[in-house]
């Protein structure tokens, strides 16, 4: 049981760590995010500059003003694209992170249980020593009873005998009288 015990321990703290582990990485990914969030909105506010500048600029080439549309909308579509794999690794780890929660939970429960068992088995074990104790106890009552009982039936066989070679005696003094 103790061997279980510390196994599950070890199982949680494993549990535990990876956990702890995924929370970084599930932080880092949030950090990164957000760098990549801030990043769309410096393009977005970039694009927004250079409309207000195609917007006032008359002399501008009809040419660079498609190019630099071009050029935010490949971006724009960059930055989603990232989002879009940065939300599923954000998903991923958060399951994972639930199923680690599970699992801890699991974990726990377990842990009570053997808690508990630990606990009945140590009430079992006082309820046996107590037991034990007042066996001995009695053993060493019986003991002491068959020796006194011993002792008595050695007095008593003593005083047979005496008794024996007194009927005898008076047996021998009866037939010796007769006679």
């Amino acid at each position: 049981m103790g061997r279980d015990l510390s196994k599950l321990k070890a199982e949680l703290r494993t549990a535990q760590d990876q956990l702890k582990k995924s929370e970084k990485v599930q932080y880092e990914c949030k950090k990164a995010l957000e760098g990549k969030e801030t990043a769309v909105d410096k393009l977005r506010k970039e694009r927004d500059e250079l409309w207000a500048v195609v917007n006032t600029d008359k002399y501008k080439n009809v040419k660079q003003i498609e190019s630099d549309r071009e050029k935010a909308e490949r971006l724009r579509g960059k930055s989603e694209e990232m989002n879009g794999v940065l939300n599923v690794e954000i998903g991923e780890k958060v399951k994972k992170i639930e199923e680690l929660e599970l699992k801890i939970q699991e974990l726990d429960l377990s842990t009570t249980r053997l808690k508990d068992k630990e606990s009945q088995r140590e009430k079992l074990l006082s309820i046996l020593e107590d037991k034990s104790r007042k066996l001995e106890h009695d053993l060493k009552d019986s003991e002491t009873l068959t020796t006194d009982l011993r002792s008595e039936v050695e007095s008593l066989k003593s005083e047979n005998g005496k008794l024996k070679k007194d009927v005898e005696w008076l047996a021998n003094s009866a037939k010796n009288n007769k006679i």
